[in-house]
């Protein structure tokens, strides 16, 4: 199971980083990356991922 996924709800639109709970595997929270580039709002998805694991 993936952690996150990214979403865009229109086409050319800002992709948002929808975060899973590992263990419930149900959807935790979405965040807006801020980019229309998918490349970039995965590596800031990447980025908020290791972040929230590492409050845990």
């Amino acid at each position: 199971m993936r952690l996150y996924y990214l979403r865009q709800r229109k086409p050319g639109g800002n992709w948002y980083a929808i975060f899973m709970d590992p263990i419930t595997k149900k959807q935790e929270k979405t965040r807006c990356t801020g980019t229309s580039d998918k490349m970039k709002a995965s590596a800031i998805a990447q980025e908020w991922l290791i972040i929230q694991r590492i409050q845990f």
